[in-house]
């Protein structure tokens, strides 16, 4: 996103503390190892999660792809702080996450904030308000996540 000014002005008036370390993001992002043999959601959310008595069943798939195994836990945790929830202690905890280096989930969340946030400074007068609004919410939370941990694990 170091193109249009626009987007970057976009971005700034979303994350000032993003749009100051762009380059650095960029960066991060662009080191990101997401390859791997799991079948995974791809929009791994609470709103595609619906809970029956005895278990948990994922909907809407459009968005599948094969990847690492972490991805879809990461993703769905760092929607978990729109709840109050802290997504670190969860990550330290999950067993596809807690053995993962610093910097792997520092690189992922760069990436899923950077996708999330990129499409929303992108975004034209012609996109659906509401999608735009969750999209910056998912994004901002990743951002948030990323900001507790970066200094200290970059």
């Amino acid at each position: 996103m170091t193109g249009p000014a626009p987007a970057r002005s976009r971005l700034r008036t979303l994350s000032g503390w993003a749009e100051g370390r762009l380059d650095g993001l960029i960066a991060l992002e662009s080191r990101a190892q997401v390859t791997g043999p799991t079948l995974l959601h791809g929009d791994l959310y609470p709103f595609n999660l619906l809970l029956t008595p005895d278990r948990v069943v994922a909907i809407g798939w459009p968005h599948a792809w094969i990847g690492a195994p972490f991805c879809d836990v990461l993703t769905l945790l760092s929607s978990a702080q729109l709840s109050g929830i802290d997504p670190q202690s969860l990550a330290q905890s999950h067993p596809l996450t807690r053995d993962l280096a610093p910097g792997r989930i520092d690189e992922f969340l760069a990436l899923h904030s950077g996708f999330l946030l990129r499409a929303v400074a992108t975004a034209g007068p012609e996109a659906d308000p509401n999608i735009v609004a969750m999209m910056t919410a998912l994004g901002l939370a990743s951002v948030q996540w990323l900001q507790r941990r970066w200094p200290a694990t970059g």
